[in-house]
């Protein structure tokens, strides 16, 4: 019997996890496969409860560009710069800060035709999502900034579906800002596609297709 994706991710959870396993597992298979997935939106019901419904517009999402793991320091501006051919840190809409000049550090960027994707990667139902994480922070402001200057961009969540619970609302403040620039990779259909393509990571053992339920009270 599959069950959601939280009962595989916390197994290999613990202090380093998210950085000594998801991170290179997930690295490895978007490189490897390129697979396209939907993107979801979020929303309450009436009860408060979270459900996620299919984003309206642009309602997948293809790796088949580059993909960058953690460009910290002035690497997220050149990598910016090389994907969209614009100077971006001379623009006057850019401002510096922080140890990647933005404030922003993302776990994933991937470009495809001058398009910027930022990923953030919460395996866990207590992974962090604070700093420059939130709504009206860095990540959120930097979307905006790059599409005042013409740039098509937007921020993406890679998580289970029944993770970050107790974030609802930080996630649906996300949401409002920006719109269908906003949305959620759920790890339910990456192991969907990790099992249908015969992916391996040597650090885990269990069958993908085992965790890749997305239970119906989630869904709208």
């Amino acid at each position: 019997m599959s069950r959601d994706a939280t009962y595989l991710t916390e197994k290999y959870g613990g202090r380093k996890g998210e950085e000594e396993v998801w991170h290179p597992c997930l690295e490895a298979f978007f490189r490897s496969h390129k697979p396209t997935m939907p993107v979801y939106g979020i929303t309450l019901d009436p009860a408060g409860e979270r459900r996620f419904r299919i984003r309206g517009s642009r309602s997948t999402f293809t790796f088949d560009g580059n993909l960058a793991h953690e460009p910290f320091g002035g690497g997220l501006a050149a990598l910016i710069e090389s994907a969209t051919g614009e100077k971006v840190t001379l623009h006057p809409e850019w401002v510096g800060g922080g140890d990647d000049d933005t404030g922003f550090k993302p776990d994933f960027v991937h470009t495809s035709a001058g398009e910027i994707s930022f990923i953030e990667v919460k395996p866990f139902d207590h992974s962090s999502f604070s700093g420059s994480q939130i709504a009206g922070e860095a990540n959120s402001r930097l979307v905006q900034r790059l599409r005042r200057m013409g740039i098509q961009s937007e921020y993406i969540i890679a998580m289970p579906i029944a993770a970050m619970r107790g974030k609802d609302g930080q996630l649906l403040r996300l949401q409002d800002e920006l719109g269908e620039r906003f949305g959620f990779l759920f790890f339910e259909d990456m192991f969907i596609e990790m099992a249908s393509r015969g992916f391996t990571f040597e650090r885990i053992t269990e069958r993908w297709d085992d965790y890749a339920d997305k239970p119906a009270e989630y869904l709208v």
